[in-house]
């Protein structure tokens, strides 16, 4: 059996790997807002690309609801910035969700990752505005709220999962030493 002070040990690095994971998320998020229209455009349309043939691949005759290549591009294209958003916001969320439940176990700690996530997002939207040809739009900062809590959802299922499970391990070590106590 693992002794306390190792126990203590391996927390503080899941809680520092947490709360580092956390960090370069937010960090990777803010760094794309910082970019240009033309910036982002390219990556984005460089990542659409990129999705596009790999569904291409699966179904070649593939169409997204446009008239013609263009307009199918375009719809991918809004699809994949959308999916991105909210992702990224996930991701964000189920780290925070994680790092704040690392360094409490009362219950209360499920109300900071969603708000903390949601301000990331206005924040994120804001300092947009400052890059070249950005602007500031409300239907961001709602997909990546909706993404925050999907990503808070996720990591409170993981948590319950992991805890059942924890539980079960003990309730069988419980019953072991039970039974190499009788003998």
């Amino acid at each position: 059996m693992i002794n306390q002070r190792c126990k203590n040990e391996i927390l503080w690095v899941v809680r520092i790997l947490l709360t580092l994971a956390f960090l370069l998320v937010m960090g990777f998020i803010f760094s794309n807002s910082l970019k240009t229209a033309e910036q982002s455009s390219a990556q984005s349309s460089q990542v659409t690309q990129e999705v596009k043939d790999v569904i291409e691949t699966i179904n070649p005759d593939v169409s997204f609801g446009g008239a013609n290549e263009e307009e199918d591009f375009n719809i991918l294209h809004s699809y994949v910035r959308n999916f991105g958003h909210f992702a990224e916001f996930a991701l964000l969320c189920a780290l925070a969700t994680w790092c704040v439940r690392s360094y409490t176990k009362k219950k209360p700690f499920f109300i900071i990752p969603v708000p903390l996530c949601v301000g990331v997002a206005c924040f994120d939207e804001y300092l947009q505005s400052f890059s070249d040809g950005r602007a500031k739009q409300i239907s961001d900062v709602l997909t990546d709220s909706l993404g925050a809590i999907a990503g808070f959802i996720f990591a409170i299922c993981i948590i319950l999962i992991v805890g059942v499970c924890i539980s079960k391990r003990k309730k069988r070590q419980i019953a072991l030493d039970g039974v190499e106590e009788r003998e």
